[in-house]
């Protein structure tokens, strides 16, 4: 077989110039026989690329030589394709949908006649506190993206209330927990305290039967009637489960209420204290709970002056856009950086504006009520809204 039968022409010439190279870097060792073996020699080999025969004549002589037989080409099986692998395609996350506990059914967590028995005959389901135009953010936006249930009842004729939030335990930072282990009573009459049944954490915030007088007594009856609460609810939590929305890139990170401040100070125009000139402030076994979660948060400012000037804020990441019965009495207003937008003029106060902006998945709430300016109106707070949307991301 010749040498060839196995190259390729690209190949061939390879070879043939580094037969060619090789003989020119052979140095002479003796007048022009050696000059004349290394000639015979690259007329060989060359030959031997090109055809044997040839380069035999050239060597010896026309002398004839045997025919040589040329060999059957081997045939090189054609190798079989691999087929390409289809590549999987990579799973779209869907949405994860919170499952509300018990279905968010709050006459399977307390029937009518159990309320009844802890409150009296006239006792009526009512919506927990924190609506979103009460002074207060909506919790039951934020406590739902833990899947938690928040239900209400109350007996209009003692002035009694009961208030009741279903939360997974796990949700619920254990500092939490211990801070709400015995009753704490507020100047709203309110006693909350939380107690775990099962895989929950079950807070209650109890108004007793009582007068104003919020001493050891009113105290003794709110643990009472948190406790017969309990009792009732406790059976219908068995086999009961939740599912909370995991945190999505798109939500606020909530920086603290110092970060805000600048931006606050560079609208109202002067210096202000962070504290809020009042008491109705929110608080409570809940509030703590949503504001350890890391998805509500209240930031109050007070303007130093005589007259009042008044500022707060309530940012909550996840929970998108009101409800249309909870901006009833707003106005849409376009606000830079928001989505869409509404502002609420106060029923009861001059220069007193609320506005609650979207941006993406979050909402804002800005309260913002001036009494040092006599040319205040809905673009003060539309301006200190967009200020304080700049500074959340």
């Amino acid at each position: 077989m010749g040498m060839n039968d196995e190259l390729t022409p690209r190949e061939h010439d390879a070879m043939r110039e580094r037969v060619l190279a090789g003989v020119h870097r052979i140095k002479p060792v003796g007048a022009h026989r050696m000059q004349l073996i290394a000639a015979s020699i690259a007329l060989v080999l060359v030959g031997g690329l090109a055809g044997g025969a040839i380069a035999a004549g050239a060597l010896f002589g026309s002398a004839e030589l045997p025919p040589v037989d040329s060999p059957t080409p081997m045939v090189s099986a054609t190798p079989t394709a691999s087929p390409t692998p289809t590549p999987t395609p990579t799973p779209t996350e869907e949405p994860v949908e919170p499952a509300i506990v018990l279905g968010g059914d709050c006459t399977a967590l307390l029937s009518a006649d159990a309320a009844m028995d802890i409150l009296g005959p006239d006792a009526v389901a009512a919506a927990p506190g924190g609506s979103a135009f009460s002074g207060y953010s909506d919790l039951s936006a934020s406590a739902s993206l833990l899947g938690a249930l928040r239900c209400g009842w109350s007996s209009p004729n003692a002035d009694s209330r009961i208030e009741v939030g279903v939360y997974p335990i796990d949700s619920i930072a254990q500092s939490v927990r211990e801070d709400f282990e015995s009753p704490r009573c507020f100047l709203t009459r309110y006693c909350d305290m939380g107690r775990q049944i099962g895989e929950f954490w079950v807070a209650t915030a109890v108004r007793p039967p009582t007068s104003m007088d919020l001493g050891e007594q009113h105290r003794i009856d709110a643990e009472a009637m948190a406790t017969r609460t309990y009792e009732q609810i406790a059976p219908n939590l068995v086999g009961a489960t939740a599912v909370g929305v995991p945190r999505e890139s798109t939500w606020w990170t909530l920086p603290d209420c110092g970060v805000l401040t600048v931006a606050v100070e560079s609208v109202t125009g002067g210096p202000l204290d962070p504290v809020y000139p009042g008491d109705a402030i929110p608080e409570g076994a809940e509030w703590d709970a949503i504001v350890s979660a890391g998805l509500n948060q209240w930031c109050p400012w007070n303007g130093t002056g005589t007259a009042l000037l008044m500022v707060e804020t309530f940012a909550q990441p996840g929970v998108g856009t009101p409800t249309a019965d909870e901006v009833r009495d707003g106005t849409p207003i376009d606000i830079d950086g928001a989505d869409s937008a509404w502002f609420i003029a106060s029923q009861s106060f001059d220069n007193d504006f609320t506005i609650v902006a979207v941006s993406g998945p979050n909402r804002l709430l800005v309260r913002y009520r001036d009494e040092t300016r006599s040319d205040f109106d809905v673009s003060n707070a539309a301006g200190l809204t967009e200020a304080v949307l700049a500074q959340l991301r």
